[in-house]
């Protein structure tokens, strides 16, 4: 598993911390990047998924379709939130 904190470190190190407050942290689109390349066969949208239920999202659906261009997922949070 690539924790947090090591993933933290390394885009410290690189210097690819987000220089502005965004939707997505740097440390997320990296993990997105591993998923990417371990689930290469998958589309983005099933990727974002896996991802969501791993951080303990519940409900989370896969929306869109292959090619679309979009990462069309989403659940709920531990929070309730979406």
């Amino acid at each position: 598993m690539v924790s947090r904190g090591l993933v933290d470190e390394v885009v410290d190190r690189t210097g690819r911390r987000e220089k502005r407050v965004r939707l997505l942290p740097a440390r997320v689109v990296a993990y997105f990047v591993l998923a990417n390349c371990l689930f290469f066969a998958d589309g983005c949208e099933d990727v974002v998924a896996y991802l969501c239920r791993r951080d303990g999202c519940a409900d989370v659906r896969r929306a869109g379709v292959a090619d679309d261009q979009g990462a069309d997922a989403g659940g709920w949070l531990p929070d309730g939130s979406a």
